[in-house]
């Protein structure tokens, strides 16, 4: 018996330690484990989570318990955390058997969590996560007629090739740069995500596609940028990424269709590489066209306008060099005027990302495009050889 139970113990410590498992795949896979070897199976369950054992019976009224508690464990701080933590709420708050938290093994807990929601060699979040998160998301968003948000998916072009010509220990710092790359690119509120293999993916709250589209350009260029060791091994000599963009709900109004959408437009970025793609013909016509021309800025209650120079630009917004920095989110006022323009245009808008190199500061914006009251303010943009 003790050696049934030793053995229990391994597997359904290996069932926890799992990070690629998720929440219903570690239930059904405990309770295969039980119709297998019996009811005992969830006592020692317990008792390898939290030290505690109960009896067979006991502890099957505990599991079928906690089973039907976790879907209405949605609220903070338990969102987004599934399975685990709600053995721990119904452990402590519901059946009161853990009156003081110092009995539960915290460190121990902790590390099931983490390892069963991020990746464990970039330590970026899990697939498994993202789709959790996305499909919440997407009920929360139903329900509160939430703002649009974005998703990217990203994937590293020929990187079988980078790996058979320098080496899978290569491959893997390779990976951990790229997901260096990305986190530091994003907002704190944004989820960074190591899909699988060489592909990651990005969960933008509160994002436009072409305010995804300026997020995950800039993280192109700079994984096109960045030192790989032994990249020169490859036929371009350089080791880059693709991408594929899709928003909720302006592309799908459900997760898998959201993920598919994406997947195909990162499916056409992977036949040229090194690119990122929009989904369907509007979102093409939204990328900016490469411009350098005069604009001046001012924040809205500043009456001193500056100079600056865009570097791309559309009728969604644009990029502006310049030499102040803005907070992300912080409102400016944009003045377009001849002969630099091909017209005279007033336009404010909001600061969606800030990348500095150098003395200059590099602005993306995002036009307050309710304030364009015709065709003839989008005519402005003309001369920039922009077509819509």
């Amino acid at each position: 018996m003790y050696q049934e139970n030793k053995s229990l113990a391994h597997n359904l410590s290996g069932l926890l330690r799992e990070s690629t498992s998720d929440d219903w795949a570690l239930i059904e896979a405990i309770d295969t484990l039980a119709s297998a070897h019996g009811d005992d199976v969830y006592d020692e369950f317990f008792y390898v989570l939290i030290r505690k054992r109960f009896g067979a019976e006991t502890a099957v009224m505990h599991w079928k318990s906690i089973i039907s508690l976790i879907s209405s464990v949605i609220a903070p701080p338990y969102v987004h955390k599934g399975f685990l933590p709600t053995v721990l709420h119904y452990m402590q708050r519901e059946a009161v058997i853990l009156s003081n938290p110092r009995f539960f093994e915290a460190d121990y807990f902790d590390n099931i969590q983490r390892s069963s929601i991020t990746d464990g060699l970039t330590g970026l979040y899990n697939q498994t996560f993202f789709k959790i998160t996305l499909t919440k998301m997407i009920q929360q968003a139903r329900r509160h007629e939430m703002s649009p948000f974005a998703i990217v998916l990203l994937d590293l072009d020929h990187f079988k090739q980078y790996n058979d010509a320098c080496g899978h220990l290569a491959g893997d710092h390779a990976l951990k740069q790229v997901a260096s790359i990305i986190q530091q690119s994003i907002r704190e509120s944004d989820i960074a995500v190591r899909y699988g293999g060489e592909e990651f993916a990005i969960l933008l709250p509160q994002a436009t596609r072409i305010y995804a589209a300026n997020v995950a350009e800039p993280i192109r260029q700079a994984i096109e940028a960045a030192l790989f060791v032994g990249q020169e091994h490859l036929p371009s000599r350089n080791l880059t990424i693709s991408g594929g963009i899709a928003e909720y709900p302006l592309d799908a109004v459900d997760a898998e269709a959201l993920i598919q959408i994406a997947d195909d437009e990162l499916y056409k970025a992977k036949s040229r590489r090194n690119c990122i793609y929009p989904a369907g013909e509007e979102r093409r016509n939204g990328f900016r066209s490469p411009v350098r021309s005069l604009v001046e800025f001012a924040e809205p209650v500043d009456k001193n306008f500056r100079p600056g120079m865009t570097y791309d630009i559309n009728e969604y917004g644009m990029s502006l060099g310049c030499d102040v920095s803005f907070m992300v989110g912080s409102e400016v006022t944009l003045r377009f005027y001849r002969p630099f323009w091909n017209g005279d245009v007033l336009l404010s808008g909001t600061v969606r990302q800030v990348r500095k190199s150098g003395e200059l500061n590099y602005i993306g914006i995002e036009f307050n495009r309710n304030e364009l009251e015709s065709d003839t303010d989008l005519s402005i943009f003309c001369h920039t050889h922009y077509r819509k």
